[in-house]
């Protein structure tokens, strides 16, 4: 089953991501308030044209399904980190707490990667959040459109982990 289409993931999915991501970001501002304020902040700012998409990648041992990134391929890969890391910190809060949410199983997350997708880059996020390589390979007129602001730090969320 694949949950990315060629320039990137369906909104429905991109907008759920985004949802997910907001508030796994709210519900541990407790843990570090500036790391997680600026987490969140980046996953609005970037909004659903950089939401890395996920593919299941074959089935593993039992049949269970597991799934792998698809990285967007305009987005710095530390903000695709950042990401994976959001999205892989609810099941470690839950084993940590030993809670048993609702409904199905999660699939498995593994940590390689597929090919990034092209996707639709978001106008003007700070330059360093665009992957280097990408921006260079832009005309001068698409790097104007883009409207590229100051940098600003990525924050390291793994770090703030106790």
């Amino acid at each position: 089953m694949v949950f990315s289409g060629l320039y990137g993931v369906s909104s429905s999915f991109s907008s759920q991501k985004i949802r997910i991501r907001h508030k796994i970001t709210e519900e541990n501002e407790h843990r570090d308030r500036p790391r997680w304020k600026a987490a969140r902040e980046i996953v609005d700012a970037v909004g659903a044209g950089g939401m890395s998409g996920e593919e299941t990648d074959g089935e593993g041992p039992a049949r269970e399904k597991r799934l792998v990134r698809v990285p967007v391929q305009w987005i710095h890969s530390e903000l695709t980190d950042l990401f994976h890391v959001i999205d892989t910190w609810r099941s470690a809060v839950n084993n940590e707490g030993m809670v048993n949410p609702r409904g199905n199983r999660p699939l498995t997350r593994l940590l390689k990667s597929k090919e990034p997708v092209l996707g639709a880059p978001t106008k003007g996020l700070p330059r360093n959040w665009y992957d280097e390589t990408w921006f260079r390979g832009q005309s001068d007129p698409q790097k104007a459109l883009l409207n590229a602001g100051p940098s600003r730090p990525i924050p390291l969320l793994v770090s703030s982990i106790h």
